[in-house]
This record gives structure tokens, C-alpha cells and sequence, in this order.
């Protein structure tokens, strides 16, 4: 059995209850930063095993994503429970194949028949799959998940799309 020491692999999944409307290129508030993680102990108390940072937590990405949203003036994204049920599957899924599966969901489905099946209300074309998006990454903190994100303009749009409600 395979097991992933160095990588935390993190799904997420937003969506929004617009229309879809054109993307616009955006970037990170210059005021905003990203909360650091604990780093390693450089010395410990005798007989301690120095600690090392935690593995970031969907509630960690959450925070960052909604914070750098709200650096942009937009408002923060409601948790909605299919949304983190899908997410987890999906990180899992992802892990167990060492990311080689990226967006492909293991059951067969596209993300917008998932979301749907397990009954959350997409908007938008549900021909076209919905009005939703998802993000991921295989990163050891939460600074290099949305570091990795910032990178480009798709990813960028997804955290901080003003018509996306939900995550």
C-alpha cells in the first residue's frame, strides 16, 4: 500500500449560483499575504522530537482562499457540505493514484453530474456541466497550494471569481 509522507494532496471545489460570465484576470491584493505555517523546530526541549509543520487541512485552504477574497473586497465563500463531500472523494482519488487521475472523477461522472446526483444546485448551462470549478494541487502547505494557484489565470479566477458563492 502506497502511502503519501511529503504531499497532501487538496481538492476544492467552488461554485456560484450566476451565470457563467467572462473571466477577467486578477491577481493577489497586494495587501494580502498568507498566513505561514509552523515551521521546524531548529532546537527542542531535551528529549523532544523537534516538529516539523502540519499538513495543511481543508479548513486551512478555506481560510486562505476565503482571506484572499476578502483582500480583494468580495465576499467570503460559504462551506456547503456536497461541495467538501466531493472535494474529499476527490483528494482521496487523487492521492491513491499519485495525482495521475487529475480533474477525471473515479466514478465515471464529470464534476457538474457528480454535483448534481448528490444534489446541489449547479447553475449555468448544465449542458456545458454547470457553472462550477475546482482547483487542485499536491502541496505540503497551504502558503504553496495557493502560491501554486496565484500562478496562473484560471486558477486565479476560480478563488476569486465575484459570482462564486459556495466552496
Amino acid at each position: 500500500m502506497r502511502q503519501i509522507l511529503t504531499l497532501t494532496l487538496i481538492a476544492l471545489l467552488l461554485t456560484g449560483l450566476f451565470a457563467l460570465s467572462p473571466l477577467r484576470a486578477v491577481s493577489a491584493h497586494p495587501g494580502f499575504s498568507l498566513p505561514r505555517q509552523d515551521s521546524p523546530t531548529a532546537t527542542s526541549p531535551e528529549g523532544e522530537t523537534p516538529t516539523t509543520a502540519s499538513a495543511p487541512t481543508p479548513a486551512d485552504i478555506i481560510n486562505a482562499v476565503n482571506n484572499l477574497r476578502l483582500s480583494h473586497g468580495l465576499n467570503a465563500l460559504t462551506v456547503h457540505p456536497v461541495l467538501a463531500q466531493v472535494a474529499q472523494e476527490q483528494a482521496n482519488a487523487l492521492a491513491a493514484s499519485d495525482g495521475s487521475i487529475g480533474h477525471e472523477r473515479p466514478c465515471g461522472l464529470t464534476l457538474g453530474q457528480q454535483l448534481l446526483q448528490m444534489g446541489y444546485p449547479l447553475s449555468g448551462a448544465l449542458s456545458l456541466d454547470g457553472y462550477r470549478s475546482e482547483n487542485w494541487v499536491a502541496a505540503s502547505t497551504t502558503e504553496q497550494a495557493i502560491s501554486f494557484w496565484l500562478g496562473d489565470d484560471l486558477h486565479t479566477n476560480t478563488m476569486l471569481s465575484e459570482h462564486r458563492s459556495d466552496i
